[in-house]
């Protein structure tokens, strides 16, 4: 299950020692390698690392039960492999192992991308994310692991009273750009074809979210890259400014 007590940077860790050790490593000497022992030589609590296999095998980065292997990252980015995962459930690519691993990145996608929406107190966010589905039902504390989530993935983050800013980062954004299999290209081509498969990117009219607008905004004025309009060229524009062309400028 996606929706558990996890905060990222343990499911992470998990993963990179599975890589290290190999193809079926049996989960006893993972347990051995994670939990401390007591007195007796018996395991204390192991509910954060079991919480931590569940998520990995529904993001279908691990299999087995048992005897444990890593499935193959497409990318050398832990981060980027998940985001990747957990869209491909949303949109119904992978199937899902529950029926709430669809909302994990789904409550983004609704209630803050397509509503050009940044920000939602902590009880307005738990009514909005139990008003999507009907049988699908989170609590708060799993919803206040969801916002650690988020915010470990680069996806926003979270302030003193509980409510959640959504915001991609500009070191995550960057991240998927370095992915972009062109250095330039329009505007449309990376959103449909590259961008949409880690992240959502239209409001509900289905342009442009001000939430990826502003993303991408921040990374011209720290030029990292650059928006064109090429006005004779057979795309879509974007931005009251009508861009269509992109120019990664990583590698200068």
């Amino acid at each position: 299950m996606l929706f558990e007590t996890i905060y990222g940077k343990e499911v992470e860790q998990v993963y990179a020692f599975l890589v290290d050790k190999g193809e079926k490593y049996p989960v006893e000497e993972l347990y051995n390698a994670f939990i401390p022992k007591n007195e007796e030589g018996r395991l204390l609590n192991t509910q954060n690392l079991e919480r931590a296999l569940s998520f990995l095998r529904s993001a279908r980065l691990i299999e087995g039960k048992s005897v444990l292997s890593t499935l193959h990252l497409n990318y050398d980015d832990f981060k980027l492999s998940l985001l990747e995962s957990i869209r491909s459930i949303e949109l119904g690519i992978i199937r899902p192992e529950n029926k709430s691993d669809s909302y994990f990145l789904h409550l983004i996608t609704k209630l803050y991308v397509e509503e050009n929406r940044r920000y939602l107190s902590n009880e307005n966010l738990h009514k909005l994310a139990n008003d999507l589905e009907s049988d699908v039902s989170i609590n708060r504390t799993v919803l206040a692991n969801w916002k650690a989530f988020m915010e470990y993935l680069g996806l926003g983050f979270r302030d003193n009273q509980g409510g959640f800013y959504c915001d991609v980062n500009d070191k995550l954004f960057i991240d998927i750009i370095s992915k972009w299999d062109r250095l330039e290209g329009t505007i449309q081509s990376f959103l449909e074809d590259h961008y949409n498969k880690f992240l959502p990117w239209k409001d509900v009219q289905g342009n442009l979210s001000e939430i990826v607008q502003e993303a991408m905004l921040s990374l011209v004025s720290k030029y990292k890259i650059r928006l064109e309009p090429k006005q004779d060229l057979a795309a879509v524009a974007y931005f009251p400014q009508k861009y269509k062309w992109m120019v990664s400028l990583l590698w200068v």
